[in-house]
């Protein structure tokens, strides 16, 4: 039948009777009867003038129109428009899912009942008794009264009944339904989205499309009347209501052939001060970033994701115009902002988890938890995934207690949670470690048993032919230096005093590449880690406990290592450095403090007798501490030399807790500050940083710390002027020599040292001289230095060049910056959660405080012996 139909058209079209066009079909929601297609290039509508004519499409479907030349005009309209008549050839698409929710009315016959939908474009549909269930039949004469006859009353639309049927069939022009199902009894009809509305999403990116911008606040369906079809996204949903990801790629991949927009790939950001709206970085055509206005733009992705975008591209704008309204308004130029959407979520990055509070009992349904992170908007909590001890709670919130719960879906812009956990106040580390690292998407998990039975067994013995292959340093005296407490470590040094009087020192840093290959299914899993976290009582590392038990350069025991040699003179000057893949046996771990009685007693200060329990490979104390002090002279002058060349170098400290195994409670705590043995850890990291930026620069990761702002030092200045305090910044060297002046000239030098510090941490790369810099010392803790590693392997012919793209690189540099900043912040939180557990436990604590800021409402403080910032409130606000 198609076929001569097809034929008979085709007919026609050769007579000029007509011609044959393809569109959306739009259905009069007035008049279902009457339905049309847009004809675009004459900007007419095409009205197809019955439900036979149309061939029973519904509204959104993709036909063909057979479309008549000769338009009818009515006389009596003075503002005539051309109207054309036509009908439907044939359904191209059937885009409608044809089903359809409504209410049934009264049954008035034995033998069928009446569906009338609530999507207008579609007319009564009609359900025969077979497609009935016996109760069905009952709700639908449950309005008769006791004498048979239909009640008259107005029944409220807030509690109507609701079914949901399949359009099946047409007699004539009445739609047949079968698959009755009862929706919900309750629902109520003003909140419900029904299937056959637009659903939002779809809404959101027509709007965009059609407009260039992001939906407002007056944004209607019936602001869409006149979008163009060509521009407009239909329904692209199943049955299950899900979004077809492939029908979206589809019209996606129309839009970039037509030049509306482009695709970029990238990590969402999320407005921290409004989470509906979100963004992420432009592409080298668009150097701005790119807006998604609307959280179902977004398509309920979370801050962090890696998302596929379509970006707008933005709308030519006459300079003339542009140019008069500019000088009218007075204002400055300005760039247009880039609109998108996002088109897949490529990686959940986000773990659908948060941390909050819950406010008071609003509604019985449900409970409200606010989130700690201002990235995720309210959660609602219903009360069947409450547990029974909070269904049972009075109707009040608890501010101080908080709350873990997962995400499970959205309701439009509302995020639902379940499995609600709560997190005990009373201040248990363990708990409190996931609370934070909740609020700052910080992965924890542990590594699952398939991937952790990939790694090499333990005890894992060194191949001979990779020992072959390598620089053999076990007979050499190396050593680590670090904090007493640390199990994994990344570097260790040596050194020599060569034949021409110089000191070969090394540096030597864990080989932890060799087992983490590029785009192992470890290695995915690392690089979302990123970092390791380092909390009060625990670390969670970034790989698994096994791998950095194997990497770690323990004494006694043979060890893959990358070294960097520097030949230096005994004045500190560097006048040689290579890079080699060694292999090293550590003869001893020693801590900040025995390094320090052990460089003391080669000194003639005290004994170092007894300081350290083991030493391997014949080494005495006597020879090691001897050893220890030469690497330690020439430490000090390369940090001196920094000085002289204008870094600025400040004394920063870190709090460290002792921990009651028994109770999990603080003891005692202590700071540890940095070492003069860093410095050679700054070189080595220089080092890697110079080799790799020349021959690989396209793959090289460099450190680029950006300096403050000219007006963040001027305000700086003029604040320490007004307390009579004079700084230069000239240069780093004038800083450092202001920073003097100061603390000899303070009554109190301690605290004018540890505020100094403090206050020009921010400070630290103005004006620093040029030099490049990366990571390449901690590679069992940072993916960083892995990524380094495996370039400077590359360049040194050691191992193959990263087959990761350019545009990989740069998100995946992105993403370690960002855990980076979370596991520090959440750190950071864990000490200062810790120091008030302390409190709590001795209850009286006195220390001296400097005073670094203050206002009508509070003083800044810092503690001096533990330099922790807090603010004291001098006023009590009124609520």
């Amino acid at each position: 039948m198609q076929d001569r139909l097809e034929s008979f058209v085709d007919q026609l079209v050769e007579k000029n009777v007509g011609f044959l066009i393809e569109g959306a079909l739009i259905i009069n929601g007035h008049y279902n009867i009457l339905s049309f297609v847009y004809f675009v290039p004459r900007k007419k509508r095409v009205y197809i003038n019955s439900i036979i004519l149309r061939q029973y499409a519904l509204r959104g479907d993709l036909v063909k129109v057979f479309v008549m030349n000769k338009p009818e005009v009515s006389p009596a309209d003075t503002n005539a428009v051309e109207n054309y008549l036509g009908f439907v050839v044939a359904i191209l698409e059937k885009r409608h899912d044809r089903t359809c929710i409504g209410s049934l009315l009264p049954q008035q016959d034995p033998f069928y009942c009446t569906l009338v939908p609530q999507d207008s474009t579609i007319p009564p549909v009609c359900i025969y008794k077979q497609f009935l269930t016996t109760q069905l039949i009952g709700n639908a004469r449950s309005e008769e009264n006791e004498n048979g006859e239909h009640s008259k009353k107005v029944h409220s639309t807030e509690t109507t009944i609701l079914y949901q049927t399949k359009i099946i069939d047409w007699d004539g022009e009445i739609p047949i339904g079968s698959n009755l199902e009862l929706v919900d009894k309750t629902i109520n009809q003003k909140k419900y989205i029904s299937h056959d509305k637009v659903p939002v999403f779809e809404q959101h990116v027509n709007y965009l499309l059609n407009n260039g911008k992001q939906p407002n606040k007056n944004f209607t369906r019936k602001s869409t009347r006149k979008f163009k079809p060509e521009l407009t996204l239909p329904c692209i949903r199943d049955d299950s209501q899900k979004i077809v990801q492939s029908k979206l790629e589809s019209f996606v991949d129309q839009m970039v052939e037509k030049n509306v927009g482009f695709l970029v790939e990238r990590s969402i950001r999320v407005n921290v001060h409004n989470n509906k709206e979100s963004y992420v970085d432009g592409s080298r055509r668009k150097k701005e970033g790119v807006c998604i206005g609307s959280i179902p733009l977004r398509q309920y992705a979370f801050h962090g994701d890696l998302v596929k975008v379509f970006v707008m591209n933005n709308p030519k704008v006459d300079d003339a115009k542009g140019s008069e309204s500019v000088k009218r308004k007075n204002r400055p130029e300005r760039r247009d902002r880039s609109y998108g959407f996002v088109v897949a979520i490529l990686e959940k990055r986000h773990k659908r988890r948060c941390v909050g509070t819950l406010l008071p009992r609003q509604d019985s349904n449900y409970r409200i938890l606010v989130p700690l992170d201002a990235k995720i908007p309210r959660l609602r909590i219903y009360m069947r995934n409450l547990p029974a001890e909070l269904n049972e709670m009075e109707s009040t919130g608890d501010a101080a207690m908080f709350y873990l719960a997962d995400i499970i879906e959205w309701h439009d812009d509302v995020p639902i949670g379940a499995n609600l956990k709560p997190l005990d106040q009373a201040g248990l580390l363990m708990n409190q470690n996931e609370c934070i690292l909740a609020e700052h998407n910080l992965d924890a998990t542990p590594y699952a048993d398939h991937i952790l039975a990939q790694l090499p067994s333990v005890p894992y013995r060194i191949p001979q032919e990779e020992i072959d292959l390598r620089e053999d340093l076990r007979g050499d005296c190396t050593f680590t230096i670090d904090s007493a407490s640390a199990r994994h470590l990344d570097d260790a040094l040596s050194c020599k005093i060569l034949e021409n009087g110089n000191y070969e020192i090394g540096v030597h840093i864990s080989d932890v590449t060799y087992f983490l290959r590029e785009q192992s299914e470890l290695d995915e899993l690392a690089k979302l880690r990123a970092t390791s976290i380092y909390m009060v009582d625990s670390v969670y590392r970034m790989l698994p406990e096994q791998l950095c038990d194997l990497c770690s350069l323990l004494p006694g025991q043979e060890k893959l290592t990358f070294s960097v040699f520097f030949e230096i003179f005994p004045d500190g000057t560097v006048i040689n450095t290579r890079f080699a893949r060694s292999v090293i046996n550590s003869c001893a771990k020693l801590s900040y403090e025995n390094a320090q009685i052990m460089i003391n007693s080669a000194k003639g200060e005290g004994s170092s007798e007894n300081v350290i329990q083991q030493i391997f490979h014949g080494y005495t104390v006597q020879s090691l501490s001897l050893i220890l002090s030469q690497v330690h002279s020439i430490a000090v002058k390369l940090r001196q030399r920094r000085i002289e060349k204008g870094f600025l170098e400040l004394d920063q400290s870190r709090l460290t807790f002792w921990i009651d195994t028994a109770t999990g409670c603080p003891m005692e705590y202590d700071q540890n500050k940095l070492t003069t043995f860093d410095v050679l850890m700054v070189l080595a990291n220089t080092s890697a940083a110079q080799a790799i930026q020349g021959a690989l620069s396209s793959s090289a990761l460099i450190r680029c710390p950006q300096p403050p702002s000219e007006k963040k030092i001027e305000d700086f200045v003029k604040t320490m002027a007004e307390h009579g305090y004079t700084i230069s910044f000239a240069n780093s060297q004038t800083v450092r020599e202001s920073m003097d002046a100061i603390i000899a000239a303070a009554e109190h030098p301690d605290a004018a040292t540890i505020v100094l510090n403090k206050l020009l941490a921010q400070f630290k790369n103005h004006q620093a001289p040029t030099l490049v810099y990366t990571n390449f010392t901690s590679p069992i803790r940072r993916y960083t230095d892995c990524m380094v590693h495996r370039v400077l392997a590359a360049k040194l012919g050691f191992g193959e060049e990263s087959k990761r793209t350019l545009e990989e690189l740069d998100e995946l540099a992105k993403t370690c910056n960002m855990k980076r900043n979370r596991a520090k912040v959440a750190g950071d939180a864990s000490l200062r959660f810790c120091y008030h557990q302390w409190l709590k436990t001795v209850q009286k604590h006195e220390t001296v405080a400097a005073v670094v800021g203050y206002d009508a409402e509070h003083i800044e403080l810092i503690l001096l012996g533990t330099g922790i910032s807090l603010k004291i409130m001098t006023k009590v606000r009124q609520i």
